[in-house]
């Protein structure tokens, strides 16, 4: 994932040193900008051609937009809890809300202006974060936690589609397998290699089924593949989902993988790889729709997975979360496109809340919690000296009472 980021980075990094490109968007003068807020260097570009723009992705910045996230119920990310955290989760929870929200420490991740934009004042990239208009932020319905958000965050659900018919080979494949249930392996786009060790678990796994694998794989393979495991450069995902011979997706997790998943009422086996994977396997398993496979899983282990999706109680799970889903309005596209002409034509002031303007430390409240840390030293400090001034006070008038009445 760090070398995936990095590439990603030195590629976006490259378009700034790059004259043509640079003259073409400045003379295409554009009324607004969406960006992609995965990677910092494009937080820049509004910046050099000095448009209002808006963030797109899985997740808003909790420290840019003051998302007014509570560490007690709302899980980071970057962690496998669930929204029921005991107490040892909520103190590692607390501190990871507290780094993220941190502008100090985007500034150590992110560094400044100067080195991509020379010509103009430098300024912190971390600062231009806040800067965003809107937060169009991409989730998949009933499977994330419920959580508070920001006016001017739009959630963008990401909502299943009818499938097509399979291909005349693909479903004379399927008709005339040893086995007629299918369980579809896919773990994403973007990765095409896994560990051998891992292929061998899964492989392990899958030669004791009565049922037909199709996996899809790009990578090498130096293993043999038992004769139930046919790996394929490329599935129709979506497609095979809903063919009534799918009974299980194993997937890492991805939230279009999951949407289509439980738009078609297939249950699911993840096995997250990174990003927001781990959370939406913890959150999708929390929903009774999935199981979550650990890294280090034995062959053992998969298998009872498997038969345990196989269950009715599972089944009846998945198809009534199906049912839901799929009764969800798609009004989601069309409220994007109303807030971007909506800012665009007045701007997103009304949608900012005050805390955005806020410095990190002010919106944690640390200042007030030094100012009433202050506040108690004082008032110990003047509790401590009176109580003094009177135990000092007390042993002469005594001593000056005995005299008298000698």
């Amino acid at each position: 994932m760090i070398q995936l980021t990095n590439h990603m980075r030195n590629d976006q990094k490259a378009m700034f040193y790059d004259d043509a490109a640079m003259n073409r968007l400045n003379q295409s003068r554009f009324d607004f900008i969406i960006i992609d807020n995965i990677s910092t260097p494009q937080y820049v570009l509004p910046y050099l051609l000095d448009r209002p723009f808006a963030v797109f992705g899985i997740e808003c910045s909790v420290g840019a937009f003051r998302m007014p996230y509570s560490p007690s119920f709302v899980p980071n990310m970057l962690t496998l809890f669930s929204d029921n955290m005991n107490l040892w989760q909520r103190m590692v929870n607390t501190l990871l809300h507290a780094f993220m929200t941190s502008d100090f420490a985007w500034y150590m991740l992110t560094g400044t202006t100067s080195t991509l934009v020379p010509h103009k004042p430098a300024i912190p990239i971390s600062d231009l974060f806040s800067e965003a208009q809107l937060c169009l932020r991409t989730k998949a319905p009933l499977v994330e936690t419920v959580r508070p958000t920001q006016p001017n965050v739009i959630n963008v659900n990401i909502i299943g589609r009818p499938a097509k018919p399979l291909s005349s080979e693909l479903e004379s494949f399927l008709r005339n397998a040893q086995y007629s249930s299918v369980v579809l392996v896919s773990f994403g786009s973007w990765l095409d290699q896994l560990p051998e060790s891992v292929i061998v678990r899964f492989l392990a796994a899958f030669a004791q089924l009565k049922m037909t694998v199709l996996w899809k794989y790009t990578g090498r393979l130096d293993v043999d593949v038992p004769s139930n495991v046919f790996l394929m450069m490329w599935i129709p995902q979506n497609d095979l989902l809903a063919h009534n011979q799918t009974k299980l997706l194993i997937t890492h997790g991805g939230q279009y993988s999951i949407t289509e998943a439980m738009y078609h009422g297939v249950p699911m086996i993840t096995f997250p790889i990174m990003v927001d994977q781990l959370q939406n396997s913890i959150a999708a398993e929390s929903k009774g729709i999935a199981l979550h496979l650990p890294r280090e899983f034995a062959p053992a282990d998969l298998i009872r997975m498997i038969n345990a999706t196989q269950q009715d109680d599972m089944q009846k799970t998945t198809r009534r979360t199906s049912e839901i889903f799929r009764s969800l309005s798609e009004a989601g596209s069309s409220s994007v496109a109303f807030w971007i002409d909506h800012v665009i034509r007045f701007g997103g002031r009304e949608l900012r809340p005050a805390s955005m303007d806020l410095r990190w430390w002010q919106y944690m409240l640390l200042d007030v919690a030094f100012a009433y840390s202050l506040l108690a030293w004082l008032v110990w400090r003047i509790g401590c000296k009176f109580a003094g001034g009177l135990i000092r006070r007390r042993p002469h008038n005594q001593h000056r009472a005995h005299v008298k009445a000698d």
